[in-house]
């Protein structure tokens, strides 16, 4: 994969794998321990960095649903519920997401972030972003669903196109129907209404 281009080294795994009613469930443990990760902060990580890695996926009860649970380090957490039909792939019914926050609780239905972030350069992870993004099909099969939809975000600092933003916060959710995201921000050099489509 294109994100694998950021990696170097290698690191040992725990990988469990089980079934029930056909559908699989799995553990995936690893300290990260020996592989480097050349991204911008917060995901830059020497190789010499342990990272506690853990992805575990459980069946509910009625085999219809499992969720998803993601874990690294004290970086990133997410919980997915998903449902699952018998001949495409599971549907993200809804998620959260926390960054370097504690993970918020589930919304009734998407997916939602939380992120509260250190100095932070803009222009540095758009260019990461134009690396990995593949075709519009390519990008929709491997993160449909599980992107957020509604993001509440704090920043000490971004650093994009030449300007500086201190003691950001921004509130943005994204619409159903336009594609668009919309919401507030607020920073000491400027606030209001912000539109991106």
């Amino acid at each position: 994969s294109r994100l694998a281009g950021f990696a170097s080294g290698q690191a040992p795994y725990r990988l469990s794998v089980g079934f029930v009613g056909g559908h699989g469930e799995l553990t995936l443990a690893s300290s990260l321990s020996g592989l480097g990760l050349d991204l911008p902060a917060p995901l830059r990580k020497p190789a010499e960095a342990a990272w506690p890695l853990r992805l575990e996926t459980r069946l509910a009860p009625d085999g219809k649903r499992d969720s998803v649970r993601f874990e690294l380090g004290n970086v990133i957490t997410a919980q997915y519920q998903r449902e699952w039909s018998s001949d495409a792939a599971p549907t993200v019914l809804r998620g959260a997401v926390g960054v370097l926050e504690p993970l918020p609780p589930m919304p009734e239905r998407g997916v939602h972030a939380v992120l509260a972030l250190p100095a932070i350069d803009g222009d540095a992870w758009q260019a990461v972003a134009a690396r990995v993004q593949g075709s519009g099909a390519d990008a929709a099969s491997l993160t449909d669903g599980y992107l957020p939809r509604v993001v509440a975000m704090r920043a000490q600092s971004v650093v994009s196109a030449g300007r500086r933003l201190t003691n950001l916060v921004v509130g943005i959710s994204q619409d159903g129907g336009d594609g668009a995201w919309r919401g507030s921000i607020d920073a000491d050099q400027l606030g209001g209404y912000i539109e991106y489509r």
